[in-house]
């Protein structure tokens, strides 16, 4: 069961958004504040403006760059760490599954990611993610105050009732994301390299879970084909 969410003693927020994402503020969906439907938002315009603005201090061309952080955690010892609470006569089975292929790691490997991600740049507008965050689990949706957000489709696996709609009702603003975004493929062109280069990694990381298999550092189970 769900337990009912908690309302802050906070103030309730501004109503007026102007550049707070920009000074490094909290917008209102950022808040434990109540949340108000009839507050109203700037026109999309602005907030258009506001998120192409944002380039000054994140360009976009800056997301193509990937290189491991220097305190990089061991990519094996983190992902050794993420089966603690798991059923332990199926961890030995999840390992031989990631050590199937880099691809396979990678499904397996959301903990290491997490990790590394934290290191990249930061655009300014924060959305809401959970499960398998690809193009095809995003949609549209219309707030209460006629706006329209980007989200998951599948965030009903873990939050519902009274949580959802706060979550749902504070979901990052795609009118600013979109003007960070733009229209050219400068943005996609980035992703792309970071793509690359992070697939580099994974091949990387996968390689050394396979030899730490095979010096028994890690159990594993390989299922019969």
């Amino acid at each position: 069961m769900v337990p009912k969410p908690t309302m802050s003693n906070e103030s309730p927020a501004e109503t007026n958004t102007t550049s707070r994402g920009l000074s490094g503020g909290r917008e209102f969906w950022q808040t434990t504040t109540p949340f108000d439907p009839s507050q109203t938002l700037d026109s999309w315009q602005t907030r258009y403006e506001q998120g192409k603005a944002l380039r000054g201090q994140t360009p976009r061309e800056s997301h193509a760059a990937w290189s491991p952080a220097s305190n990089r955690t061991d990519p094996v010892a983190t992902v050794l760490a993420s089966n603690a609470g798991r059923e332990e006569s199926l961890v030995p089975l999840r390992m031989g599954r990631m050590a199937a292929s880099p691809f396979a790691f990678l499904r397996g490997a959301a903990a290491v990611m997490a990790g590394d991600l934290s290191h990249t740049p930061v655009s300014g507008p924060q959305v809401h993610i959970d499960g398998d965050a690809h193009i095809n689990n995003f949609g549209l949706y219309g707030t209460p105050q006629r706006d329209v957000v980007i989200e998951p489709f599948e965030f009903w696996g873990w939050a519902c009732g009274a949580l959802l709609a706060r979550t749902h009702a504070r979901t990052g603003d795609i009118v600013r994301i979109a003007g960070y975004i733009g229209n050219s493929d400068t943005f996609a062109t980035a992703l792309a390299g970071f793509a690359e280069a992070y697939g580099d990694q994974t091949e990387h990381d996968h390689a050394a879970l396979v030899t730490a298999i095979g010096k028994e550092r890690v159990e594993a189970l390989q299922e019969e084909s």
